[in-house]
């Protein structure tokens, strides 16, 4: 009887243990990326960190190439080949 209830505290130390290895495992990982990763750039400060330039753009669309259609003959011999 004593041993099933060894047993039983060390399964539920290990459960606890472990979820709490667990959470504090999340927040530091959480806390290592907000340190580390670049901030997310806005719109305005992207702009003015790039290079702008004036030019003329031409597109000319043209119209899908009309469809050919053929016809064939297809013929498929399978042979077993032997060892």
């Amino acid at each position: 009887m004593s041993d099933e209830i060894l047993s039983k505290r060390t399964v539920a130390v290990m459960l606890i243990l472990s979820m709490l290895l667990s959470v504090f495992g999340t927040i530091a990982v959480i806390n290592y990326l907000e340190e580390y990763s670049p901030p997310a750039p806005d719109s305005q400060t992207s702009m003015r960190n790039h290079n702008t330039r004036v030019g003329q753009l031409s597109l000319e669309i043209l119209p899908a190439p009309k469809e050919v259609s053929t016809t064939g003959y297809l013929t498929l011999d399978i042979q077993k080949v032997e060892p």
